[in-house]
């Protein structure tokens, strides 16, 4: 196994690129993930996504996948210098994945529309595969699906359910065959909302359904209010506006999904 001790090795410098890039990784479709939980993840799950494994110190001895020329040892220095957290763990790794060939125009899916921060949209995502849904889509005005702090909050998850970064939801939702959900927290622009508790059972359970969850402060944005068929609201105490929205999206992901998931 290779050991580094310089930070300025082309390794350490393209890592370092990747963790600083921003926008960067949705064009390039590669992020670092940190710690020794989502690398088995991925490599569990996909294991051809993984470009190489750094681990912390010494080299340990030989691993499954040392073999595979896939694993670097650095230095305690430069290792800490790379990672983004402030407990550095023993384990990171620099990850390539694919876009999905087409997104799904049935099935249950859920829809994360100008969620800006990351925490929430990797709590969404997780949340998502924790409630078996098919497929997430990402819109271009949420934080990114594969950004550190976004994979850090969703915890492996991306590994369980198909993810879609970058989606135009507009698109993506016109040709949705489905059933189309809106969260809201009352009626809105003369679209009526059906109270959690009062949705028939032929709706609830339906098969195919998109399930959109939006920004708390913005709401539904504009271009999606034309697409929607259906709006579910939660009862809340009096005096309160909304919730957050992955714990929104939490309740209604589990009220609305399929009959055959519901019977789990």
């Amino acid at each position: 196994m290779r050991y580094i001790q310089s930070r300025d090795h082309p390794l350490c410098r393209e890592v370092a690129r990747i963790q600083r890039a921003g926008g960067a990784i949705r064009r390039e479709r590669r992020a670092v993930i940190e710690g020794e939980h989502l690398v088995e993840a991925c490599l569990h799950s996909a294991p051809g996504q993984v470009e190489v494994i750094l681990l912390r110190g010494q080299p340990p001895p030989p691993l499954p996948w040392a073999s595979e020329e896939r694993g670097v040892c650095l230095s305690p220095m430069v290792y800490d210098r790379l990672s983004l957290l402030a407990t550095p763990p023993t384990m990171m790794a620099l990850v390539r994945w694919n876009a999905p060939v087409g997104l799904s125009r049935q099935g249950f899916v859920l829809a994360i529309d100008a969620v800006q921060d990351p925490g929430n949209v990797g709590t969404l995502i997780r949340t998502a595969a924790a409630a078996g849904v098919d497929e997430v889509w990402v819109d271009t005005a949420s934080a990114s699906a594969w950004s550190s702090k976004t994979l850090r909050s969703a915890q492996g998850a991306h590994w369980q359910v198909r993810v879609a970064d970058g989606v135009d939801l507009p698109i993506a939702i016109q040709s949705f065959a489905g059933r189309r959900w809106a969260l809201l927290p009352g009626p809105r622009r003369g679209l009526s909302a059906t109270w959690l508790d009062e949705v028939a059972s032929e709706e609830r359970y339906a098969a195919d359904k998109v399930v959109i969850a939006s920004n708390e402060g913005g709401g539904l944005s504009a271009q999606l209010w034309p697409l929607i068929d259906r709006a579910l609201m939660i009862p809340m105490a009096a005096g309160v506006e909304s919730l957050n929205v992955s714990v929104a999206a939490g309740i209604a992901l589990y009220a609305l999904r399929p009959e055959a998931l519901g019977k789990r």
